[in-house]
């Protein structure tokens, strides 16, 4: 699991949630219809930043003769909104695919509905 990190004024790193988030901000406190917050920072940085260190541990590793095979898993729903919606529950993601890594993502709960999703969430003692 990946979330979005910060550093504390000691220069720990430490997790950071969209409510610690909004409240850092100086600006608009709340998120607006057309400019949501948690999109680059809170999900695709965090993401993308490890899809970096798996490629770079793959070639550390001294395996150079293929890419790095990395599955994101991802819990964004198709009720969600109309574009989610249009996403495929697995598909490779070419964007992010290249000679060091190839990227495939899989959304697991992309067909469940709100409320089996909390239904899986509590069955599974989870918060």
């Amino acid at each position: 699991m990946v979330y979005r990190k910060v550093t504390d004024t000691q220069g720990n790193a430490q997790q950071q949630g969209l409510l610690e988030y909004i409240g850092s901000r100086w600006q608009q406190q709340w998120p607006l219809p057309n400019q949501p917050y948690c999109r680059s920072e809170m999900k695709r940085d965090p993401i993308a930043k490890l899809k970096t260190q798996i490629a770079a541990a793959h070639r550390a590793a001294g395996i150079t003769d293929r890419p790095a095979r990395i599955l994101e898993v991802m819990g964004i729903r198709a009720q969600e909104s109309t574009p989610r919606s249009k996403q495929k529950p697995f598909s490779a993601r070419l964007a992010d695919s290249n000679s060091r890594r190839h990227v495939d993502v899989w959304l697991p709960i992309h067909h469940l509905t709100e409320e089996q999703t909390w239904a899986v969430v509590d069955e599974a003692d989870t918060r």
